[in-house]
């Protein structure tokens, strides 16, 4: 496989500056009524609702510890975007395989220079709200803007601005559930706690500069940005929701020259966290040489402890010149990648394999995808979505959610016009 530098994709946006959100009662969606079959096949009937909360990562040393194997999962639920014929948009959502319903609607902003932008909607671990970032801009490089809040019983949407004129960037997961009735947002000035039933946000000391995080347990990981005069810099961090306080220890996932990309396009390495909280995957870079523009030199995978710790090479056959998204399966076990371009652009290995040719666990996949994969709760099979809403307002295109099966290097269409994929297990 080889591999040429290319700009990344948001997960969606187009033309406008102010969005109009009406309320739409729950329906059924006669276009996407596939995805329930597809769901029907590949998991089993679920049942029980919780996840049992796991405690603060230990700080191990030497080689990271061997990935455990949780039980399956007894909840799915599955988010994303869907299109309308008006180029609005939807907020969709099937849980358990239940028939996709509208979470809410988002009607077509008016067109100028400025662009509208979202982030995957993320449904809280009780599955009674949503949250999505919408972010706003006019030029190259990230989009900011409020944090979207959804009741899913009513509908109901509700705009949040975080203290500060502080703002969430919508092409990187700004925006965490810490529980059922706390939503965390993560902005430049610094991460803020939102209480549902307080409708107030109170801040996090030391969290400056996050852009990106997600919660496993009482535990944040969240990545912070510093922009260098060689570009942009990005470490994973630690915080202690119960104790409220940064962690000690970073990861260093290195850094890019420069952004060479289109309107709210540009996002950070790739990382994620197991969902014990045990371990992450992640993305290291170089920049590219001194003089160069846009993109990175360099590019590595690894699996550590929580801490950073043991860190070992893996999916090693994946060479790119890309940042590339990335998601560990609900079985501790398997990672999912997107836009490490060029094509094939969408990977998967295994934590417990170097993934170096001819490793049973490396596969690749076509079509290529942009965005988070969203994994299913049986780890069997991950989804991600062909384009960005912006090709499909822009350019005519026509995005599919594809889901795609381990192993099975070609993905089948799941949701024609289906974008920005996000799953719980």
């Amino acid at each position: 496989m080889s591999h040429l530098p290319s700009p990344m994709s948001s997960c969606m946006s187009s033309p406008s500056s102010r969005s109009l959100i009406t309320r739409l009662a729950p329906l059924t969606l006669p276009l996407v009524l596939v995805l329930v079959l597809v769901l029907a096949a590949c998991n089993s009937p679920l049942t029980t609702t919780h996840a049992t909360p796991v405690g603060t990562a230990p700080g191990a040393t030497g080689t990271a510890t061997k990935a455990p194997i949780p039980p399956v999962p007894a909840v799915s639920a599955l988010t994303w975007i869907q299109l309308d014929s008006k180029n609005g948009y939807q907020v969709v959502a099937s849980i358990n395989g239940a028939p996709a319903t509208v979470l809410a609607h988002i009607a077509q902003p008016a067109a100028d220079c400025g662009y509208v932008d979202a982030g995957p909607p993320i449904l809280s671990p009780d599955r009674q709200h949503a949250a999505l970032a919408l972010g706003f801009g006019c030029t190259d490089g990230q989009f900011a803007g409020p944090l979207a809040l959804i009741n899913v019983g009513s509908g109901h949407v509700s705009l949040l601005n975080p203290p500060n004129n502080s703002t969430l960037l919508s092409s990187e997961r700004s925006y965490a559930w810490e529980n059922n009735s706390t939503l965390l947002a993560l902005t430049y000035n610094g991460v803020y706690e939102y209480s549902l039933s307080h409708a107030k946000f109170s801040a996090l000391s030391g969290t400056a500069k996050a852009v990106d995080g997600v919660v496993r347990g009482r535990t944040l990981f969240y990545l912070v940005a510093t922009g260098t005069s060689s570009g942009d810099q990005a470490t994973l961090h630690r915080y202690d929701l119960a104790a409220h306080h940064v962690l000690s220890g970073s990861i260093s996932l290195g850094g890019v020259s420069g952004c060479q990309c289109s309107p709210g396009n540009f996002h950070f390495e790739g990382w994620d966290v197991s969902a014990d909280g045990q371990h992450v995957v992640f993305q290291r870079t170089t920049p590219k040489p001194s003089g160069s523009f846009g993109g990175i030199g360099s590019s590595t995978i690894y699996y550590a402890n929580a801490d950073g710790s043991g860190a070992t090479p893996i999916a090693q056959y994946m060479v790119t010149s890309s940042l590339v998204r990335l998601r560990i399966a609900p079985d501790g076990r398997h990672v999912a990648f997107t836009t490490a371009l060029p094509s094939p652009s969408v990977i998967s290995a295994c934590v417990d394999s170097p993934g170096t040719k001819g490793d049973p666990c490396f596969h690749s996949y076509t079509p290529d995808a942009v965005a988070y994969p969203a994994w299913s709760a049986d780890s069997s099979s991950f989804y991600a979505s062909s384009a960005e809403v912006s090709d499909a307002y822009g350019a005519g295109a026509h995005p599919t959610l594809y889901r795609y099966t381990l192993g099975k290097g070609t993905g089948a269409s799941a949701v024609p016009g289906g974008l920005c994929p996000w799953s719980l297990p």
